[in-house]
């Protein structure tokens, strides 16, 4: 978005109205903190009364905290008009919590580069964790960039986390495409299995665990129903100890579960 983005954005959010009611629009701003000060004449000038509230801007986190004072204004003030803020590849700046209590945005975007791999890296799970848990502290919607698989969904689900964006969900389409894809799409039932069951904390690291262990399996029986042993799946780990479960089995689970034995 540069200085003129609500006819291309008035123009989707109209066109969603129409057979979609309910949505919103998101559009993502100049990297420029500059480019949000006439944000709010903007808005109130071009943004016809039936759109408001259904368009959402995002702004860099690290553009953001650059006039946090200024951006905190210019929030305020398209929030009256009724446009949503949100702060995109949140956790890769270096918002603090006073900077964060400041800034009004509705919504917390985690960056898609701690959604990747948080499966497998615990550094990145907690990071993940603990900005969902941020969220909750200051009231704030939270969504995880970068879902690319249902195991990654069903972690967010594991830990609060109910919205994200991702190949897995769907790419990129047409405003077109949109009502054939909302009517066709199905939830995976990992998801579902995720939602009615209760994490603790402590427990996360065991269920994402488990996650890549029902992935391995599927990977089994996909390689024992071919028939040319040349079409084995090259990536199936045969070491118990160094797959993502054996790992965790080995040590952080030894450790949090050793004395059930």
């Amino acid at each position: 978005m540069g200085d003129h983005p609500c006819p291309d954005a008035n123009a989707a959010v109209a066109r969603y109205r129409a057979g979609l009611a309910g949505q919103h629009q998101s559009v993502r701003t100049s990297p420029a903190a500059r480019r949000l000060h006439s944000a709010p004449q903007t808005a109130s000038g071009r943004l016809p009364c039936p759109a408001k509230g259904q368009l959402e801007l995002e702004v860099l986190e690290s553009a953001a905290l650059s006039d946090i004072g200024r951006v905190s204004e210019v929030i305020r003030a398209c929030q009256k008009l009724g446009v949503r803020f949100a702060l995109d590849d949140f956790g890769t700046g270096y918002a603090s919590l006073a900077y964060l209590r400041r800034l009004p945005a509705d919504v917390l975007k985690i960056d898609q580069t701690f959604v990747h791999d948080m499966l497998s890296d615990s550094d990145d799970r907690s990071i993940v964790e603990g900005v969902v848990s941020l969220a909750r502290t200051f009231r704030r919607q939270v969504i995880a960039e970068g879902m690319e698989t249902p195991e990654h969904g069903a972690l967010l689900i594991a830990m609060g986390c109910d919205l994200a964006q991702g190949y897995c969900v769907a790419r990129p389409m047409s405003a077109a495409a949109l009502p054939g894809w909302i009517e066709q799409y199905s939830v995976p039932p990992l998801w579902n299995a995720a939602a009615r069951g209760q994490f603790p904390s402590e427990d996360l690291s065991l269920f994402s665990a488990a996650i890549h262990h029902w992935g391995w399996c599927e990977q089994v029986e996909q390689a024992c129903l071919k028939t040319d042993a040349g079409d084995t799946d090259s990536t199936l780990e045969r070491d118990s100890t160094q797959c993502v479960f054996g790992k965790w089995f080995h040590g952080q689970g030894y450790q949090q579960y050793g004395q059930f034995d």
